[in-house]
């Protein structure tokens, strides 16, 4: 047996080396056949020949040649006269010998004794009998590679033919000068038993390795031509249901993503609307994608093709699954929809991965809005939607709402050009995205604020302020649920967010987050580039501030309101305007808004009167009428910005100082209700640039403002008849009177640059401003709440230089308004947006301002501490050295006053020194132990007790131990002073003087 095993290899190694280089021809056909009589084959020859050998050598020869001959019956003349056809079905019958032979070798293994030889052999058990080489592999997978090649692929289709074909010339795989034809009537019969011959190897393992390998593509081409090819089916049901049953029995026992794999190759190499084309879809549907799971293996194989490299077959495999053939489109959306939900929610997902799922999403969006938001996207967006629950708040604590914004930014923004029946999903969780971009500490701000840009792009102008409006709680949607207020935004340990729930909710903190949600609205409508939508914007806000609105008092005759229901109303109207006001504050600030907004100066300028008139309401309440004064100056600075930098590019015109004139009546109408010296300062400043076409801006006789003030367009009218009989302009007539003037204070100067456009101009009139309160000037200290809102609107500016000058005039300011200021810079440096170069200089602002404070600096000092021992824990290690290097300045000016709060600041710099790999960070840290012990003096032994001994030696170990030169040296400066101190402790300097107490008592131990 084993030698008629050897045999039938041999023969077989011969065979198959038809089509390699240099075995490519008819003629080379001709010359392998007869090799094989050289080396005995002589079943080869004539039918009927017989020859000398064994017997079992015989029977396999006999076998041979009734295969051939069986097979060659069902082919007809013309097909037989090519060589290629019996070369081929030589090569079948000897594969058909060699698993005939293996089968027999398997039957009669002795299983009883093949256990015993376990036991002696180890526990390694023995091969089996049936097992073939890597060589003998080889050679078998080129023996069914030159069958498949040349005598199946002349009976096939020519579409169920053409990934072989592709293969062939991949291959280069050449036999004759084309390829092999098989008559059409003989096709089907002679590629049946062909197939029958070949599917009986499934059987053996070993034999079968090459069809459920590199060849199972090739292998179910010719399957499914059988099965389902349309002449197939109707001519030959009988043979159509065998081949079914054994395709089922293949594609049970192959593994699921290869198969799949290879039923999307055929179905993208398949004829655009054939029958192999369909049938690989439907078999990828209904037998994959529609189980559990299956949308991943789909994705998967597809991803496997293309490498996840190639976009555009990435968008096939999503086209694929989405648009999917399916008789019942709601079963189809209910089986596919919960299977993408689930990959959409999945934390490791691959990126391509990621991709193709919200492509398909998109796609079946298009396909279906309704049945998408049913079956997919409402998974995707429950974790937002829980947060507009006010009834169940216990259950949203631990929804991923990190994940669900990143999943909903990849989705809506991301996946190309937005699909409007996509984004008609976002509406119901619109207003947790809101809440999710005002967080001011997650990076999930920014994803957020894409998602919801994205959205409003899609809206018409008016439906997106109706949106916008909303969502700034001025005008509530009924359509739009609003987010839980007991519903708390935290940051999570790796930078995202996380929802917990407050007992309460704190009037201050829905402030605080009403000025963070200004913020993000007015990036909105930046991001939006619609100036339309801009200048709609501040007419609708306009319309919803009333500032006395707490002038009146409303009582109801039929219903019991309480005092609660009274505050809480009043606490409403008066949010309300805040927030108006803030909007329209942040929307002044911002350059790209404010050219939006007078873009079209005719539209823009009612709307500047109307904001005026606004400005003019009487407001009994202390604290909302300097919120109207505060606005009223962002109005007229934004005004004068705008005008002063058009003046300087020279792009006004004729007509924009006609529009500008109509600012007029509500300027005299401020000047008559408002006694703010700052406010009526703008204002004039304002009012002389739009009647002198900006040739004068200012002018400091008070009885020539209040003559002009009185009547503008009486004086205009003068000074005009005046100027044609003298024969000039109005211009000059003003430029002459103007020479007249009193000489301006520094102050008045100082102001004027404050509202110049150029940034270094304005920056330098903050710098005088704060000289001059530093000089005690006493014009300067008459407007030092004026001054203190004009640093605090400065701080909103994104260049550096305005902004520092502003902190430092904050500073200065600290000890006439120090609850005030400290306030705004302590949260500017706690959790302002800046850059570290800018925190770091308001580190130092703070030192200078807790100098300033003096004597009562100990009643703010947790302000200041805390404050820095939060930028300790900043990531840049430039503003945490400047926070340790501020903190040590603070706690040398503040001594004894330190109290408990000293062991908690050693803990932190002994933390620090430990473990900070930034090296300017530790010196810093060093550096705050000297300057805290030369701030107590001897007193440290008093203050610190036994905390000094630990300091001592934890600073020789830093000393002995620290890699960095500076740090060593700011160690032996702590060192030296704790030396000093004890030396001044232990051994006092003798004193030669003596108190006489004559009017006081003297002590006890006197």
């Amino acid at each position: 047996m084993t030698m008629s095993r050897q045999l039938l290899f041999k023969w077989l190694e011969t065979l198959s080396k038809l089509g390699s280089p240099g075995n490519n021809s008819l003629e080379d056909a001709e010359k392998l056949l007869s090799s094989l009589k050289e080396e005995g084959f002589e079943c080869l020859g004539p039918s009927g020949s017989s020859h000398e050998g064994s017997d079992v050598e015989l029977e396999i020869q006999n076998s041979i040649q009734a295969s051939v001959i069986k097979l060659l019956s069902n082919a007809d003349d013309v097909t037989k006269s090519d060589i290629r056809i019996a070369y081929g079905c030589y090569v079948i019958a000897v594969l058909h010998e060699i698993h005939k032979v293996l089968s027999k070798v398997s039957s009669f293994v002795d299983v009883e004794s093949h256990k015993e030889s376990v036991g002696k052999t180890g526990n390694n058990p023995l091969p089996s009998p049936d097992l073939i080489s890597v060589q003998q592999t080889k050679i078998v997978e080129d023996a069914f590679r030159l069958v498949i090649y040349t005598l199946v692929l002349g009976c096939l289709s020519q579409e169920a033919s053409q990934y072989i074909k592709v293969m062939v010339a991949r291959k280069k795989f050449v036999v004759g000068p084309n390829l092999v034809t098989v008559t059409p009537s003989c096709r089907h019969s002679l590629l049946a038993s062909l197939m029958k011959i070949i599917l009986n190897f499934f059987e053996n393992t070993s034999l079968a390795t090459p069809l459920r390998g590199s060849l199972f593509p090739e292998t179910l081409s010719v399957m499914l031509e059988l099965c389902f090819a349309p002449g197939k089916v109707k001519d030959h049901p009988e043979d159509t249901t065998y081949f079914r049953e054994q395709l089922e029995k293949i594609l049970s026992a192959m593994d699921a993503n290869q198969t799949l794999q290879h039923l999307l190759l055929l179905k993208g190499i398949a004829k655009n609307g054939g029958w192999l084309q369909k049938v690989c879809g439907s078999f990828i549907v209904r037998r994959y994608m529609m189980q559990p799971n299956g949308v991943a293996a789909v994705i998967g194989a597809g991803l496997i093709i293309c490498d996840g490299q190639d976009w555009k077959r990435c968008e096939a495999v999503a086209a694929l699954i989405s648009h999917a053939k399916y008789p019942n489109i709601d079963e189809f959306y209910s089986a596919v929809g919960p299977q993408i939900s689930a990959l959409m929610m999945e934390p490791s997902l691959k990126p391509e991965t990621l991709r193709v799922v919200m492509l398909v999403v998109s796609e079946l969006a298009r396909r279906s809005a309704t049945l998408t938001t049913l079956h997919v996207t409402n998974a995707l967006l429950q974790p937002l939607m829980d947060t507009t629950n006010h009834d169940k708040t216990s259950q949203m604590i631990n929804s991923n709402l990190t994940l669900c914004v990143s999943r909903i930014h990849k989705l809506f923004v991301e996946i190309g050009i937005p699909i409007p029946s996509l984004m008609g999903l976002l509406q119901p969780v619109i207003d947790p995205l809101v809440a999710v971009a005002a967080f001011p500490t997650s990076h999930l701000r920014s994803l957020a604020q894409q998602c919801i840009t994205r959205f409003l792009s899609q809206q018409s102008p008016l439906e997106a302020i109706r949106i916008l409006l909303h969502v700034c709680r001025v005008n509530l949607l009924p359509e739009i649920p609003t987010v839980n207020p007991h519903i708390l935004l935290c940051l999570d340990d790796e930078g995202g967010v996380r929802l917990d729930v407050a007992e309460s909710v704190c009037q201050q903190k829905v402030l605080e987050n009403d000025e963070h949600l200004a913020k993000v609205v007015v990036k909105i409508l930046e991001e939006l580039q619609n100036p339309e939508i801009v200048r709609a914007f501040y007419e609708s806000l306009v319309s919803y501030i009333d500032f006395s609105v707490l002038n009146r008092k409303e009582t109801s005759s039929t219903l019991l309101v309480t005092d609660c229901d009274v505050r809480v109303e009043q606490f409403e109207a008066v949010r309300r305007i805040y927030i108006c006001c803030s909007l329209l504050s942040n929307l002044a600030d911002n350059g790209k808004l404010t050219d939006d907004l007078f873009q079209n100066l005719s539209a823009a300028v009612p709307i500047v009167v109307s904001l005026l008139k606004t400005c003019c309401q009487k407001c009994e309440d202390e604290a909302l009428d300097k919120t109207r004064l505060s606005f009223m100056l962002h109005v007229v600075m934004m005004v004068s910005c705008y005008v002063s930098e058009q003046i300087l590019r020279k792009r006004m015109s004729s007509e924009d100082w006609k529009g500008l004139k109509l600012l007029l009546p509500s300027l005299v109408e401020i000047k008559n209700t408002v006694t703010d010296e700052a406010v009526l300062m703008f204002v004039e400043q304002l009012r002389n640039t739009v009647i002198t076409h900006g040739a004068i801006t200012h002018t400091s006789n008070k009885s020539d403002q209040a003559a002009t003030i009185k009547d503008p367009h009486s004086s205009n009218q003068t000074s005009s008849k005046s100027a044609h009989g003298k024969g000039s302009n109005p211009v000059n007539m003003v430029k002459t009177g103007s020479e007249s003037l009193h000489k301006r204070s520094s102050y008045s100067e100082a102001m004027e640059d404050v509202v110049s456009p150029i940034l270094p101009t304005r920056g330098h009139g903050l710098l005088i401003l704060s000289k001059l309160i530093e000089e005690r000037d006493d014009e300067t200290l008459l407007h030092k709440e004026q001054l203190l809102a004009l640093f605090q609107h400065s701080l909103k500016e994104e260049d550096s230089y305005i902004y520092l000058m502003a902190v430092q005039g904050l500073a200065v300011l600290c000890d006439a308004f120090p609850e005030k200021v400290i306030d705004i810079l302590t949260r500017e440096f706690a959790v302002g947006n800046r850059t570290p170069e800018d925190r770091a200089k308001l580190a130092e602002a703070l030192v200078r301002a807790s100098r300033r404070l003096g004597p009562i600096l100990p009643h703010h000092k947790s302000h200041f501490i805390n404050c820095l021992l939060s930028g300790v824990r900043d990531t840049e290690p430039i503003v945490r050295a400047s926070s340790l290097s501020s903190l040590g300045d603070v706690c040398k000016i503040l001594r004894f006053s330190l109290g408990s709060v000293l062991f908690e600041v050693f803990g932190v710099l002994q933390s620090i020194i430990d473990t900070d790999k930034a090296v300017e960070v530790r010196r810093a840290a060093v550096l705050v132990v000297t300057l805290i012990l030369q701030g107590l003096g001897r007193d440290s032994f008093s203050v610190l007790k036994d905390l000094i001994r630990d300091l001592y030696r934890s600073l020789r170990l830093v000393h002995a131990r620290d890699p960095d030169d500076v740090v060593r040296l700011h160690t032996q400066l702590a060192i030296e002073e704790i030396d000093n101190i004890t030396k001044e402790f232990l051994l006092p300097k003798l004193s030669l003087t003596k108190r006489i107490y004559v009017a006081d008592i003297p002590p006890g131990d006197f």
